[in-house]
């Protein structure tokens, strides 16, 4: 019963990003533009008045010190109108959780001000420090066992409402047995380097057609013939990792493993 379990409670709470993404932007994008017109003209009706008033006394004319006034009204007014959708916004998310914990769905106990933030910083501040976030799920999935294979992780506004999955069969669910929207942000982190087309990020049809050119590279038969010079870059690579541990020192496996990836998958897919 997984798999209609999970992908039921993944669309009923609304976090297809895809969606949100695209049927979202363009209304909110209007309704900023909006506010933004409505506080112009009030400056500018202010200013009208200040105006009229001075023509009635040309000995005052209008001074600096009312255009000032202007953008500090204008400033207090944009500020107040960011700390009203702030609150708002936190108002909503946090009921959301609520009310998605009284229906019994999987997450960490939820706290109604500050949601998983205070557990999320409990957990983050026994790991190191430059620790990846992508440990968090697996060490909240670790202090409460019994959240089982998926549960929802509330941590906004440092970040988005999250459904993390951590079992293989939750994971085949949402990335094999159902193709679901990517991520929002990870096609935003993409697209400067690569103009929205590349595989990590196209979606359907489109996916489809260009993974169906790169499988040559990627089938079992293409694989076995490259072993030989798939081992080569893994013992040049064996051969730095002795070099730096002779040093005694802490380094950094990041760039090596990367430049790793990058030889073996350029040998592949080339």
């Amino acid at each position: 019963m997984l798999p209609k379990l999970l992908l039921a409670q993944y669309n009923i709470q609304g976090l297809n990003s895809r969606t949100n993404a695209t049927t979202h932007h363009a209304p909110r994008t209007t309704h900023h533009a909006a506010v933004v017109v409505i506080i112009i003209i009030i400056i500018i009706i202010i200013i009208s008045k200040q105006k009229h008033s001075n023509a009635f006394n040309p000995g005052l004319p209008m001074s600096f010190t009312s255009l000032s006034s202007a953008a500090l009204l204008f400033a207090s007014l944009w500020l107040a109108y960011q700390l009203t959708r702030f609150l708002a916004k936190l108002v909503s998310v946090r009921t959301k959780f609520q009310r998605m914990q009284r229906e019994g769905l999987p997450m960490p106990p939820h706290h109604p001000l500050f949601g998983h933030l205070s557990i999320v910083g409990s957990i983050m501040s026994k790991l190191p420090s430059d620790v990846h976030g992508h440990y968090l799920p697996r060490q909240i999935s670790k202090a409460y066992p019994n959240l089982g294979p998926f549960f929802y992780i509330d941590t906004w506004p440092f970040g988005p409402l999250i459904l993390a999955v951590t079992s293989a069969e939750a994971a085949n669910q949402v990335t094999v047995a159902h193709s679901l929207p990517k991520f929002t942000m990870l096609r935003e982190y993409m697209k400067p380097m690569t103009g929205g087309m590349d595989l990590t990020t196209l979606e359907g049809d489109e996916w489809k057609t260009w993974r169906a050119i790169f499988n040559p590279g990627f089938s079992i038969n293409h694989l076995m013939t490259m072993v030989s010079q798939m081992m080569k870059d893994v013992l040049i690579f064996c051969e730095i990792l002795e070099q730096r541990a002779a040093t005694g020192e802490v380094f950094s496996m990041d760039p090596l493993t990367i430049n790793l990836n990058l030889d073996i998958i350029g040998r592949l897919a080339l």
